[in-house]
This record gives structure tokens, sequence and C-alpha cells, in this order.
């Protein structure tokens, strides 16, 4: 008998259904799961809550590719590849079998297609069926504390910032780094010195 998913034909409407599967097979294992708004990222969900947020895409198949495999597209809109950092894992649900792959990007970043075997414990992708583990809390190593941070102030009287050493950051560099240097802040690891600013 098919399951709910093998019998939508529509191909966008099967891909959002698998999306919606993935969100409630990982509720069922205490994992946090949030969507980001629009469609423009290169990934379909963030998951997590403390430590490091990881970023999921959820492709789904049922192409089955003989003698026991399937065969899922992993290129992104207008069929192009993925490229690194565009995602941290992808989840491939195999739909007939209601079977997951959590697959880590750099296994499949550059690829056309990834072939799955859930009867074969031999295959490539194996060690990923129902990796979920993969997706738990676990520490962020660009979270942790810094252990100086420099600043000075130019003859325009603009402020440039620097930490442990790294170069300096404009003025218009900051947003990207404001949340990391409240952190810090809060931490008691800021400390503000006298240093030469940048020619």
């Amino acid at each position: 008998m098919k399951n709910r998913g093998e019998k939508i034909s529509n191909c966008k409407l099967r891909g959002e259904w698998a999306e919606m599967y993935f969100m409630s097979c990982a509720a069922e294992r205490g994992i946090h799961v949030s969507r980001p708004y629009g469609e423009s990222t290169h990934f379909d969900f963030i998951v997590g809550d403390k430590g490091c947020l990881l970023r999921v895409q959820v492709k789904s198949t049922m192409s089955r590719k003989e003698p026991s495999g399937f065969g899922c597209a992993v290129w992104g809109s207008h069929s192009k590849l993925y490229e690194p950092n565009d995602f941290d894992f992808l989840a491939v649900l195999v739909i007939p079998l209601k079977i997951w792959y959590i697959i880590p990007a750099e296994l499949v970043i550059g690829k056309r297609k990834v072939f799955v075997f859930p009867g074969s414990p031999k295959s490539k992708y194996a060690p990923y069926k129902h990796a979920w583990h993969l997706l738990r809390t676990r520490p962020c190593a660009v979270r942790g504390v810094v252990g100086e941070i420099q600043a000075c102030a130019d003859d325009a009287g603009l402020v440039w910032i620097k930490m442990d050493g790294a170069s300096f950051w404009r003025p218009e560099q900051w947003d990207s780094q404001v949340p990391l240097l409240a952190q810090n802040a809060r931490n008691g690891a800021l400390h503000l010195m006298d240093s030469p600013c940048p020619a």
C-alpha cells in the first residue's frame, strides 16, 4: 500500500510534504526546527536551540535505481549546483520506505545526484541512514570567549575594532560582529586598549 507521500503526484507538493514530514520527524526526536522567511536561502530549515545552529536542505525521492537503490537530485533552483557553505546537512527522504539519510554537506556539494541503497549496510551513505544524532545540539566554536578586543579612533573620529590580534574591522563591517562583541562583553572578555589605527 502506498504511503501518503507516494500518492502526491505533483512534484512541488510532494516536496512540501517531505519538508513537513522532516519537521515532524525532527520534533519527535526532540530536535528544534525553525524555518527561514522567504525562499531565497540555499537551505530549508535551521535546526538547534542552544549551541550551534545547523542549516538543513531537504530533498526526497521515489526514483528507483535497480535493484535496491534510489537516486535523488540535489541541485538547487534553475538546476544550479550547490556550493560550499550553502548548507550544513542534506536530509534525503526515500519516500516509499520512509527512510531518512542525514548527510554532511561536504559529501554531496557539487553533485547533481546522490544514490542511496537502504538495504546495503556497506553502501557509501549507509552510515548516515537515520543519523538524526548529527543534528543534535553541539558546542559552537565561533561562540567561544575572545581573549582580547582592541579599539582605536582615527583622525575622522571613526572607531576601529579587532579581536585577538585579527585584522581591524572598519565601522561598516560591525553589523556582523556586534552580537559576538556583546556576548564577550557580558562574559567579561571585553578589554578596550589603545592601539594604532590602520593607515
